[in-house]
């Protein structure tokens, strides 16, 4: 028997900054009612093969564009995920409904083979993401156990269509954040700076950090506010983490490094 109070395993391969408990909360569930799912056979859950149900969606997308929530942790797929890889392609061709958000290290050009889908937002999340979709708001996959889980109770799908909601509006526009990376590549003077910032060190100690008075630290703390048209250095933070400019390690070391100085 499975056991409720249990986490599944998460689906990232590799850890990433913590998102907020909200997204924590609803992503568990939809994991563990993934995994539930795939392990039994529910009045709700797909009988049909996956390769039927994912046959039936791509029909129904050449018929007219479905509402597209779909969200990748990983890339390349596993083989047990084949099938989602080829219904993405089909749902999203020239569809003005379809909203992506892939993980921060993922290149949407390798995801999609340099396939161009300007009709479709695309968002970055710089935290762990379970890879799924939501279409019409009526039947999501939900990667578990190495497959496709397909899920159409409607219990379920709240709690899919919730986090999918949650996780769009809380990630990044990809087009902010090329343009954020070309401003501040990682080696330069203004990012160190960022990193400073987001990590809480006052500014007397940031500048004696980076070699500097602190009148020409806090003239670069005003060029990256106006940079990111951010209102506060609070939310110059919020942005920058936002957009994947400050690594996780930044503020995992920042405790002790300021207990140090």
């Amino acid at each position: 028997m499975t056991d409720l109070d249990s986490p599944v395993a998460p689906f990232s391969r590799r850890s990433e900054p913590s998102p907020s408990p909200e997204l924590a909360t609803m992503r568990f569930h939809v994991d563990r009612l993934a995994d539930l799912l795939h392990r039994f056979q529910g009045a709700d859950v797909a009988d049909d093969p996956v390769e039927e149900v994912v046959a039936r969606l791509i029909r129904q997308a050449a018929r007219r564009s479905p509402e597209v929530w779909t969200n990748y942790a990983t890339f390349p797929l596993p083989d047990g995920l084949r099938e989602f890889q080829r219904l993405q392609v089909a749902l999203l061709e020239g569809n003005r409904r379809a909203r992506v958000v892939v993980a921060r290290d993922l290149a949407v050009e390798d995801v999609f083979g340099g396939r161009a889908l300007p009709d479709v937002e695309f968002r970055v999340h710089g935290s762990a993401l379970p890879t799924m979709t939501l279409v019409d708001d009526r039947v999501a996959l939900v990667a578990a156990a190495g497959g496709l889980a397909v899920v159409r109770d409607r219990a379920v799908v709240g709690v899919v269509r919730a986090l999918a909601r949650a996780v769009w509006e809380d990630a990044a526009d990809l087009r902010a954040v090329r343009r954020a990376e070309l401003a501040w590549p990682e080696d330069s003077a203004s990012r160190r700076v960022l990193e400073l910032l987001c990590a809480g060190y006052t500014d007397e100690v940031a500048a004696r950090r980076m070699g500097m008075s602190v009148r020409t630290y806090r003239r670069h703390v005003a060029d990256l506010m106006t940079g990111l048209a951010a209102r506060s250095r609070f939310h110059a933070g919020v942005l920058a983490t936002r957009l994947g400019l400050v690594r996780d390690h930044a503020t995992a070391a920042s405790s002790a490094s300021i207990a140090a100085e």
